[in-house]
């Protein structure tokens, strides 16, 4: 068992997944290293003594004492993984240190910087304006999105915001965003949320540049549209296992093919057929856009037009590619081809 001493920042809400509650979070160390942080429990996690500990931790930046399985990537990223096996388990406690928190050491971006790179980012922005909230259904779950526009010294930008961290937003409150990423819709690049995202209130108030707040609330608000066209390509790859708790790779188990299991949080899953998923490419307004399918279904229309032919991915490429054009149901936020037909 391993154990490491420091202030708790960027933690997340708590999560459920088939068997545990989880939370991730940063440890900022004494000699300002930051070390990922996941707390797994089979029970909710606030109702345990170490988890009030952790909340109340990252609340009032107070150091902890964790002990867990600390492991080293190979790109030299630290990470902890701490269990609470019952509700008074000491994995989580208070130190009796008096050592105030150290400068994060991590990097803000602007947004004018977040909208040119290609790797993650983490800004201070105040909220502008919101629309309406939009729901929709993803692999059989009901999820949900919000495009709030966000602001900050540099300018402004929309912001895609999915599921729980719609609540965390109130307008006109300024916050740090974590894990944002940016997507080209409808000809323009704009910031979104993701599976690791963390938003939280900002220390300081941030007083934005608004000259381009027209341009920035004159996005297409459009995401659902139905469009005739033909297939530029067509791509097929398999889609690798992963965890549904906490989104990582599930790796083989040595010994046990039929096996997977998540080096994260230890789940097991029964190996299965990997899927393929396919993505095609059209053309709009002019410029070539990249769709991934929903699940099946281009195999499920052509099967019901071909039910003679093997679902290959060589008849699948054929059929699409020379028999159009399509009737398309396409999402734009989402990148997603919904529904096909003629």
């Amino acid at each position: 068992m391993d154990a490491i001493i420091g202030f708790i920042t960027e933690l997340t809400g708590e999560k459920r997944g088939p068997s545990k509650h989880y939370r991730r979070f940063n440890v900022l160390t004494l000699d300002n290293e930051s070390i990922a942080g996941w707390v797994f429990s089979t029970m909710e996690i606030d109702q345990t003594s170490s988890g009030n500990i952790l909340v109340r931790a990252a609340k009032n930046d107070t150091s902890v004492r964790l002990q867990g399985k600390l492991s080293t990537e190979t790109n030299g990223t630290k990470t902890i993984k701490v269990s609470i096996n019952n509700k008074l388990d000491k994995c989580i406690n208070w130190t009796e240190s008096t050592s105030k928190r150290p400068d994060t050491v991590l990097t803000i971006s602007s947004i004018n910087d977040a909208l040119l790179s290609n790797e993650s980012s983490r800004i201070e922005a105040v909220v502008l304006d919101e629309n309406d909230l939009i729901t929709f259904i993803q692999n059989d779950k009901q999820r949900q999105y919000k495009i709030f526009i966000i602001g900050d010294t540099s300018g402004t930008s929309p912001l895609l915001v999915y599921d729980e961290l719609i609540d965390n937003l109130q307008i006109s409150e300024s916050y740090t965003f974590t894990q944002l990423k940016c997507k080209k819709i409808h000809k323009k690049i704009i910031l979104t949320t993701t599976a690791n995202s963390i938003v939280e209130k900002a220390t300081n108030i941030v007083i934005p540049d608004l000259n381009d707040m027209n341009e920035s609330m004159s996005l297409k608000q459009i995401d659902i549209e139905q469009i005739t066209c033909c297939f530029d390509e067509i791509c097929h790859s398999q889609k690798e296992p992963i965890c549904s708790t906490c989104k990582q790779n599930m790796m083989p188990v040595i010994g046990k093919e039929h096996l997977l299991k998540c080096l994260n949080c230890s789940k097991f899953i029964l190996l299965k057929p990997n899927p393929t998923q396919s993505s095609i490419v059209i053309q709009i307004d002019n410029q070539k856009t990249t769709f991934y399918t929903r699940s099946d279904v281009l195999q499920k229309y052509f099967q019901q037009h071909n039910p003679q032919l093997p679902i290959t991915n060589e008849n699948l490429s054929e059929y699409y590619l020379i028999n159009g054009p399509w009737v398309l149901t396409l999402s734009h936020f989402r990148h997603e081809l919904i529904n096909i037909n003629k």
